[in-house]
């Protein structure tokens, strides 16, 4: 007759082991991480160059909107706040294509010298 009581211990370390080997072979297979957008109706998946493109595009149209929304305004001299995020080469393309002045800057990661991204508080005039 088979002990079942002295297999127990073998078969859980055997299924933990198995298990941390599928975990690592599943995080192994993805190892970076897409984005899926949604543009007409149709989903795309966009990589590094392409997603940073569309992403500078969101923005930017992000601000147009905010332009077109202060030209709505009566008041020529109207200012408006806007926060946004990114690293300090993106930030420094975006405040040189517009008439943006920023108040505050806070470095995400201040500890962390790897880590190139900034919280904005600016405002927009026209």
């Amino acid at each position: 007759m088979i002990d079942f009581h002295r297999l127990a211990i073998p078969i859980i370390v055997i299924l933990i082991v198995g298990g941390t080997i599928g975990f690592f072979l599943a995080y192994g297979f993805y190892p970076e991480k897409h984005v899926n957008v949604k543009v007409d109706e149709k989903c795309y998946e966009f990589l590094d160059n392409a997603l940073t493109k569309y992403n500078r595009l969101q923005a930017e149209r992000e601000l147009l909107v905010l332009k077109l929304q202060t030209n709505v305004i009566i008041s020529f001299d109207a200012i408006v706040p806007v926060v946004f995020s990114g690293t300090r080469e993106e930030i420094d393309n975006l405040i040189s294509d517009y008439n943006i002045k920023i108040t505050t800057s806070q470095r995400l990661g201040a500890d962390n010298n790897h880590i190139d991204k900034y919280i904005v508080k600016t405002i927009y005039s026209l």
